[in-house]
């Protein structure tokens, strides 16, 4: 079973910067097809680090595990239920566990012609992090309307995925000390991966718009990932990638960091172990 969608979404989410009004993007394609049991367990596995010495004050390197369990219907439903945790080494070390996200997706919900599909997926989060405790996160949905254009056409093995998903947050209050907090975010996340027997490459761009409970709005977020893994086997797989995020500002306020969105020195680099079950 190809696991670049799962992978790739799962570790954009786990190296990039943790703000309080950061998104969740693990998951965000929707999972492929289970082969014969309705249940389907994937375990998956990482460690990321930046560019700098270990020694650095600057330095960030992590740990983390997640476990998501499926349950595939015969009427194109799939729900599932993602479990994860990490391991800091550098800054607030120790460990810490992620929120729960519950997802229910419906995997025919339009197909126009042959190569593009479109499905449709919404998900409610359970509260259990340190930054949902500390800002009285009482729980979150989000709907995702995905698009999955099959390029085959072209090229072999070539998909062109695109992913638009509204999130609502719900907190108990609207601040947390002098914070904004964050009440609803638009994002998009785009996608295009190539499958080679069993080899994979694939890049995601993803942008994000946010607005608090007062109506101010965030800076745009961006962030982009890129990746390349190898399916060993039929369960098990390997990937190496890196991930970068960058939040515009007005120019006039200083040097844009957009422009360092595709430096080398700034991504965290990332190993990824996946096991499918």
């Amino acid at each position: 079973m190809k696991q670049c969608h799962i992978a790739l979404c799962a570790l954009t989410a786990s190296c990039l910067p943790f703000t309080v009004h950061a998104e969740d993007v693990a998951e965000s394609m929707v999972a492929p097809p289970t082969q014969n049991s309705p249940w389907n367990l994937t375990f998956s596995t990482s460690y990321s680090r930046n560019a700098y010495p270990d020694n650095s004050y600057l330095a960030s390197r992590s740990l983390d595990a997640s476990l998501t369990v499926e349950y595939e219907t015969e009427t194109n439903w799939l729900f599932s239920a993602n479990f994860s945790g990490v391991h800091q080494f550098d800054g607030h070390e120790g460990q810490y566990w992620r929120d729960v996200w519950l997802r229910a997706v419906y995997r025919d919900l339009y197909q126009p012609t042959e190569n593009l599909n479109f499905s449709a997926s919404i998900r409610g989060l359970i509260p259990i992090s340190d930054i949902a405790k500390t800002t009285d996160l009482s729980t979150a949905f989000r709907a995702d309307l995905n698009l999955s254009y099959d390029l085959g056409f072209l090229l072999e093995g070539l998909q062109l995925t695109d992913s638009v998903r509204l999130r609502k947050n719900f907190h108990r209050y609207t601040t947390a000390g002098n914070l904004q907090l964050e009440e609803y975010r638009l994002s998009n996340s785009f996608g295009l991966s190539y499958e080679y027997g069993d080899w994979w490459i694939s890049t995601t761009i993803d942008s994000s718009k946010s607005w608090t409970y007062r109506g101010s709005e965030y800076s745009p977020e961006f962030s982009h990932a890129e990746e390349i893994g190898y399916n060993v086997t039929e369960s098990f797989s390997i990937a190496a990638g890196l991930t970068n995020s960058a939040r515009y500002f007005d120019t006039d306020r200083g040097p844009n960091p957009i422009d360092t969105l595709f430096d080398l020195d700034k991504p965290t680099y990332y190993l990824t172990l996946t096991y499918n079950y």
